[in-house]
């Protein structure tokens, strides 16, 4: 709901960017990739990382609350468990469970945001889009 979100001129907006990023880390996850080469095999939990954190940074600065973010955080972690559960079933993908650790560090240092000024970052942009005359 609204009340969850800190105060927004246009909080659908701001909570439906966070909603597009979830759904394309399904997509991104979840759709055939080209082979890498050996020396790159561990880049992708570096991808993982910061594909999470980014997801949980944007929830810092989109949740009023230290309660809503952790709700958004525990949500992320167990969005990530379940696209890893979706690449089992897949012939192309496979599950990993270095990669749900990889999301899960995302997560918390995405989180931290919330602590630090960074946290207002979407409402000042929302009020440089929205000046009220």
């Amino acid at each position: 709901s609204d009340a969850m979100l800190k105060a927004f001129r246009f909080p659908r907006i701001w909570l439906g960017a966070w909603v597009l990023g979830l759904v394309a880390s399904v997509v991104i996850c979840l759709v055939p990739l080209p082979r890498l080469a050996a020396s790159m095999d561990h880049l992708d939990k570096l991808e993982h990382a910061l594909g999470y954190a980014l997801l949980a940074g944007w929830a810092a600065m989109l949740f009023a609350t230290l309660r809503g973010l952790m709700f958004a955080a525990v949500g992320l972690i167990a969005w990530g468990i379940g696209i890893e559960g979706l690449q089992a079933l897949v012939p192309w993908r496979s599950a990993s469970l270095a990669d749900v650790v990889a999301n899960g560090v995302g997560v918390a240092v995405g989180s931290m945001v919330f602590a630090t000024r960074g946290a207002n970052a979407l409402q000042w942009l929302d009020a440089w889009l929205s000046p009220r005359a």
